[in-house]
């Protein structure tokens, strides 16, 4: 995560973020990915992705392409893509897509604890197993 951040450890205030939710723009991104999406451009500056503003303020990210006159924007590969003006798209893009994490564990990254884990009672039993192995080789140094 550290190219989302400057030298002094803070995000710039011009980049954002919205969480996938669902397996629409696969493979690209799966549920609980982040895109990263530069808030400061909220024009069309070429095809790729974008973050685009949906029904009751929700954010989702499309894939947007030039068709002469107009704009596609399309998410999952099934789905009939959607026609827009230059207008109208700019009326609800947020940014274009910059970057993305993966997010390997949704949990942790969120602040789960350990105590919160299913596996917790089984992880926290492996510590203790591996603390007493360490107590019993230190106590075998000192006794040789």
């Amino acid at each position: 995560m550290s190219a989302l951040v400057s030298r002094d450890g803070i995000m710039p205030s011009y980049l954002a973020w919205v969480s996938i939710m669902d397996r629409n723009m696969t493979p690209d991104f799966l549920p609980h990915d982040r895109a990263v999406y530069r808030s400061d451009m909220t024009r069309y500056i070429g095809d790729g992705q974008y973050v685009l503003r949906t029904i009751g303020e929700h954010m989702a990210v499309f894939r947007v392409q030039s068709k002469g006159k107009m704009l596609t924007i399309s998410q999952s590969a099934g789905a009939e893509p959607q026609s827009l003006t230059l207008e109208s798209f700019e009326a609800i893009c947020l940014g274009p897509v910059v970057g993305a994490f993966k997010v390997y564990d949704n949990g942790l990254l969120n602040g789960e604890t350990l105590s919160a884990r299913l596996a917790g009672n089984y992880a926290t039993g492996l510590h203790q197993i591996a603390d007493a192995l360490s107590k019993k080789k230190a106590r075998q140094v000192e006794a040789a």
